[in-house]
């Protein structure tokens, strides 16, 4: 099974490769000239897409026809503007549903965008918060008067959790101001509850198989996870829907999932059709993910028990984490990083050592931002956390 990688800049999918290398087949990364996959010993093939002029890398890519013709086999695609882009092209409706993780239409208007997840979700009664979509300010300002508080306003595109805003109260919902560029847009109840993270396997429209973890700590109230506990005994009880989206819109690939988990219901909030940063586990975890998506898994719609020795792992991010940590001057992420390492269980046994060291350059560099004229103050512009996530803490 021949595997193609596309992503432009490739920083949260440099170890992807590893992961789906296997003999006698061929992985193959699209990417643009500077990314981060140019010399990984784990592919076989690097196609760059050099920028042009009023044309970025989506648009080259679309454009070239010779190479959209030539995708097959598992098509990952690394990241949510890329696919809504090429769900929205004026590529042929055939032609999308053969290289996208969507085989059906109504499931491409889910990929890369908040708004049609919404929609799809609705429109199948998959078990979700109470949801609408509003297409402009004054819409949204004559739907909220009626909506519950507390509620969250979610934009069509965008990650990260930056594009969302919670609004708890009469004074908030009086003075909600959201900007243009955020519409159309998602309003949602906001359902207080435990969050699950379903990393789930999907196969010519159906659940193959899945592994679930809890977001213990986040970037932000609404941002990516840096922190996740992982348990032997998988979580259940969203299996349902996950079947019946997979049915409906033909899913074909992996989506991260995200549940709200309250009174032994799950409520399904995100579902992005790609690799997450935590993809580094599957090997430790031995997470069989090229049976899976090889079509030589036995059992549909299964849990994928992992093995642990203590049977949970809570597992802090470091790549993730102590950048932030660093530009937010967060102390206690620091420290929970100290503890989390000290504590690591076997799996991480084989990297302890580096990930002290990580940590003993982020403490001395933390100690820099308490100076008034520190260096770290004084390059702050100069976007140093993003220098040291790509520099310092690269694996």
């Amino acid at each position: 099974m021949n595997k193609f990688l596309i992503c432009e800049n490739a920083e949260l999918l440099k170890n992807f490769p590893k992961v789906i290398k296997e003999e006698n087949s061929k992985t193959v990364v699209i990417s643009g000239e500077k990314s981060a996959l140019t010399k990984n010993k784990h592919i076989d093939t690097f196609i760059a897409i050099k920028k042009i002029a009023k044309k970025d890398f989506i648009d080259q890519l679309i454009a070239n026809e010779k190479l959209i013709s030539k995708l097959d086999g598992w098509i990952i695609w690394g990241n949510d503007e890329l696919m809504r882009r090429v769900a929205t092209s004026n590529l042929s409706l055939e032609e999308k549903l053969r290289i996208l993780p969507a085989k059906k239409k109504i499931g491409l208007q889910m990929l890369g965008s908040k708004v049609g997840l919404a929609k799809v979700s609705n429109r199948i009664k998959l078990n979700v918060p109470n949801t609408i979509v509003v297409k402009n300010s004054n819409e949204l300002e004559k739907h909220i008067q009626s909506f519950p508080t507390p509620f969250i306003v979610k934009a069509d595109r965008f990650g990260g959790g930056e594009f969302v805003k919670k609004v708890s109260t009469m004074k908030e919902r009086k003075e909600l101001n959201i900007p243009k560029e955020w519409f159309p847009v998602v309003v949602q109840d906001f359902v207080l509850g435990k969050l699950v993270s379903v990393e789930g396997f999907f196969k010519d429209g159906k659940l193959i198989a899945w592994v679930s973890s809890s977001k213990t700590r986040t970037l932000g109230p609404f941002g990516a996870s840096y922190s996740r506990t992982y348990e032997s005994a998988q979580e259940n009880g969203f299996e349902l829907d996950l079947i019946r989206i997979a049915k409906e819109c033909g899913l074909n690939g992996m989506f991260n999932c995200t549940f709200i988990s309250k009174d032994g219901k799950y409520y399904l909030i995100e579902a992005d059709a790609r690799p997450n940063s935590w993809h580094f586990l599957y090997s430790f975890f031995k997470i069989p993910i090229l049976e899976i998506m090889g079509g030589s898994h036995e059992i549909p719609a299964t849990p994928l028990t992992i093995n642990l020795k203590n049977k949970k792992v809570k597992i802090i991010d470091l790549d993730r984490a102590i950048p932030y940590a660093l530009s937010e001057k967060n102390y206690r992420i620091i420290l929970e990083s100290i503890l989390g390492v000290a504590n690591s269980t076997q799996w991480l046994a084989g990297k302890k050592i580096k990930a002290l060291k990580i940590l003993a350059l982020s403490i001395f560099l933390l100690l820099l931002t308490w100076l008034p004229n520190g260096p770290l103050n004084r390059i702050k512009n100069l976007k140093v956390t993003k220098f040291m996530h790509h520099k310092i803490f690269e694996r």
